[in-house]
């Protein structure tokens, strides 16, 4: 196990007596827990998963700048794990809200949920005044689930736990979270904000 430490003792099986070989017993430390998460911005005019990056971002933000009339915009974000948890781990993200402006004008979200992600064009339809969503490219989540490897395979921002990333061994893995909007002339002028929470969770 993780940080324990197993003591043992010679045995001469032939003679049936036990080896004195020095003073002390011989040791044998189990490896320390390990996990290593990390949040990377993604530079403009990136490809990924079939788009490509119209803005850069950092670790800590993601700025679509202004939004042009029925254009899809997107921005991604790079994590990456590096674990020796037995068991693997599984990465989580939420929002604290949809996207809203100070008037709490919504961009909508696509109608697309994280257990049952749909293509951009099936969420987000030509007569929506506005889209959002996001893509992990983590081909296969927990149970074997492939629900996000097609790479047109969206999901509506959620305030509930949504699984973005999985290994069920230690792993070192880097994924990309991209973040899709759509707007139309209808929707309200504003600044759109919310707050992205990435929490990982290993299994050791």
């Amino acid at each position: 196990k993780f940080g324990k430490v197993y003591y043992f003792r010679l045995y001469d099986i032939a003679n049936d007596e036990v080896v004195v070989a020095s003073s002390t017993n011989p040791t044998l430390a189990g490896e320390s827990t390990s996990l290593v998460f990390s949040v990377d911005g993604v530079d403009a005019n990136t490809t990924i998963a079939g788009i490509v990056t119209d803005a850069t971002t950092t670790a800590t933000s993601l700025d679509f700048g202004l939004l042009p009339f029925d254009t899809d915009v997107e921005v991604a974000q790079e994590i990456t794990v590096n674990t020796n948890a037995t068991e693997g781990y599984q990465v989580y993200k939420y929002v604290d809200q949809q996207l809203l402006n100070s008037y709490s004008d919504q961009i909508q979200p696509i109608t697309g949920t994280n257990a049952v992600p749909v293509s951009w064009g099936t969420g987000c339809s030509g007569s929506a005044v506005s889209c959002s969503g996001y893509h992990t490219t983590d081909a296969t989540l927990e149970g074997g689930s492939g629900r996000f490897a097609p790479t047109d395979s969206y999901a509506a921002l959620s305030t509930s736990l949504s699984e973005i990333m999985y290994s069920s061994v230690p792993s070192v893995d880097v994924e990309n979270i991209i973040y899709r909007l759509r707007i139309g002339a209808l929707q309200p002028i504003g600044d759109y904000t919310t707050t992205i929470t990435y929490i990982a969770v290993p299994v050791f």
